[in-house]
């Protein structure tokens, strides 16, 4: 195991890590903190976030049989990619979303 902990950015100093030092309680800003500690600070986060909408685009999709494999990015207005994430669900959960969309008279696709 190493030494050195993975420490989180500034917040808005960059899309991957903005927001995180919130999730650690104050006296602990600074200091390094467990894997589980961390992971579970970002999930109280995320639950604190009322349901939303994403919007964004379905860059890659990998079914497989066991799990499905997706990318995620957004772009600003001039075409750079602002945002990006790799993520992915069983193959039950793809096929309710698909039925989602389709209910919808949408697509999921990657493009």
């Amino acid at each position: 195991m190493s030494k050195y902990a993975a420490r989180p950015s500034k917040a808005g100093s960059s899309s991957q890590g903005a927001g995180i030092e919130a999730a650690l309680p104050n006296d602990r800003a600074n200091q390094a903190v467990g894997l589980k500690a961390y992971l579970d600070g970002i999930a109280a986060r995320v639950k604190a976030v009322p349901s939303a909408w994403v919007r964004c685009e379905l860059l890659t999709l990998k079914p497989g049989d066991r799990f499905v494999r997706m990318e995620f990015v957004e772009h600003d207005g001039t075409g750079r990619k602002v945002a990006q994430v790799n993520g992915g669900c069983w193959p039950g959960v793809y096929g309710r979303a698909v039925e989602a969309f389709t209910a919808l008279d949408l697509r999921l696709a990657a493009r």
